[in-house]
């Protein structure tokens, strides 16, 4: 069933931010995929792995993030064999360094979401994430959105 294996994939894309400092990310993209984030400073547009791993390749630079990215709430909207599109909402748990002794949540994020199986494994095609409530603490950091590759 679509739903399980596209709750799988934002399973794995939190995985891989909160275990893996964001490694890995870009391969859950299509090569043209495209990761958009919409927030009171503008919209940060990562088109493409290469820039979508740059990104977490600067995450990482900037030293170790404890966090956890709770995806809730997934309803897809359109589906084929082949293709979906879909809205999940975040809730994100973080701070820089080890973790809290205690802990509150610093956003929520709605995401709309393009899904596409190529080759029997789901991927995204696009997401767009719009901050609903509370600010992207990365995106303020200098050198948190590193400058595209030639």
């Amino acid at each position: 069933m679509n739903w399980m294996r596209i709750q799988q994939l934002n399973n794995e894309f939190a995985w891989r931010i909160d275990h893996q400092e964001g490694a890995g990310v870009a391969e859950l993209f299509t090569r043209d995929g495209c990761y958009h984030i919409e927030s009171a400073k503008g919209v940060l547009e990562l088109n493409g792995r290469d820039r979508i791993e740059d990104f977490y390749a600067a995450r990482q630079a900037r030293g170790h993030r404890t966090s956890r990215h709770l995806f809730t709430n997934l309803r897809l909207s359109a589906q084929t064999a082949e293709s979906a599109t879909g809205m999940i909402v975040l809730q994100l748990f973080a701070s820089d360094g080890p973790a809290t002794a205690s802990a509150a949540p610093i956003l929520l994020t709605d995401y709309r979401d393009e899904y596409i199986q190529l080759d029997g494994k789901w991927l995204f095609k696009s997401r767009l994430a719009k901050v609903v409530f509370g600010t992207i603490p990365a995106l303020a950091s200098p050198g948190a959105v590193p400058e595209r590759r030639n």
